[in-house]
């Protein structure tokens, strides 16, 4: 996680074991992380070999939004009927 620290695999290989055209995996369990960057590192399996990407893709981890202080107002000059 952030700029430094160990790797760890988070990912079930049963998961993409059975569905070799898998193109997008969600990962849960992420909601204690908020405000935290993770790093992620794609290695790619088939019957030829296997292959780690050179680099990392980071990504900052949202929380919620906080509740607004003020409901939706009605502006007349750019609203329309």
């Amino acid at each position: 996680m952030g700029a430094g620290g160990s790797v760890s695999t988070s990912m079930d290989a049963a998961t993409i074991g059975n569905n070799p055209y898998l193109f997008q995996h969600t990962f849960t369990g992420l909601a204690g992380l908020a405000g935290e960057t993770v790093r992620f590192k794609l290695q790619a399996t088939n019957d030829r070999g296997s292959t780690t990407s050179d680099s990392y893709l980071s990504a900052l981890i949202a929380g919620p939004p906080s509740t607004p202080t003020q409901g939706p107002q009605d502006v007349p000059s750019i609203t329309s009927g």
